[in-house]
């Protein structure tokens, strides 16, 4: 079996589908990382010639959607964006949510009436939220799934102390405004005065703050988790609705 994931730039999620191809790689699996921004959807589905296509609703379009429909046999699963109940009750002005689009939703539709496919559509929440977040899929025929993060044991085992991470916290992420809502709650406050704590800050986005230090590689990355003594995990409070 041949299994294709599509990726589409460094950002949380890469991180959590080069886990999924690693893991199905270690069960004898024949996983692909596609990146959809560099190769075209024809030229990844002619080499690889995948059996099961986990990509994003966000990202389809006229190739990939014409590669899938050529493909009868395949097995199609979808990241894609709420739609559900609880979109009602959320202000949208506060809170930053990825929705699935109108255009998604025509396109999934057709998709679904035109070729039965995708299987089903996943988010990264738990399966009691998922019926709240993402039901509404149900109405085009498109079971909603929850597919939860997963630590890959292989990239972060067997880290190894390095003095030259050691500090008081590690961060690794980047920063806007919607994430600066909790990253200026419980972060930004101690970074002042200088001197106060040892902090190091680590992330593909410049943060205006003299502790960031730039880029980190997945081998450092490790070292740095064993080498602070506090490495925040900063996260949006979840509504009391979804719980």
């Amino acid at each position: 079996m041949k299994v294709m994931i599509s990726s589409d730039g460094m950002h949380a999620h890469f991180f959590q589908r080069s886990a999924w191809f690693n893991a199905l790689r270690a069960c004898g699996i024949e996983a692909h990382l596609w990146d959809c921004n560099s190769v075209s959807a024809f030229d990844a589905f002619d080499t690889i010639e995948p059996d099961v296509f986990l990509g994003q609703s966000y990202n389809l379009n006229s190739a990939t959607i014409k590669c899938i429909t050529e493909r009868p046999h395949l097995k199609v699963g979808l990241r894609s964006g709420d739609w559900g109940d609880h979109e009602e009750m959320v202000d949208k002005s506060k809170y930053n949510i990825l929705y699935c689009s109108k255009k998604e939703k025509h396109i999934l539709e057709k998709l679904k009436n035109e070729t039965g496919k995708p299987d089903f559509v996943h988010i990264h929440y738990d399966s009691e939220a998922v019926k709240k977040t993402h039901n509404r899929f149900e109405s085009i025929g498109i079971k909603p799934i929850s597919l939860m993060m997963c630590a890959d044991t292989m990239v972060y085992s067997n880290a190894e102390f390095d003095p030259k991470l050691e500090c008081d916290i590690g961060f690794v992420g980047g920063y806007w405004p919607y994430k600066g809502l909790v990253i200026d709650r419980y972060l930004s406050p101690l970074l002042h005065p200088l001197g106060k704590y040892k902090v190091k800050i680590f992330g593909n986005q410049k943060w205006r703050a003299s502790q960031y230090c730039g880029v980190l590689g997945d081998t450092s990355l490790k070292n740095l988790f064993l080498s602070a003594k506090i490495c925040p995990n900063l996260s949006e409070r979840m509504r009391k609705s979804l719980v």
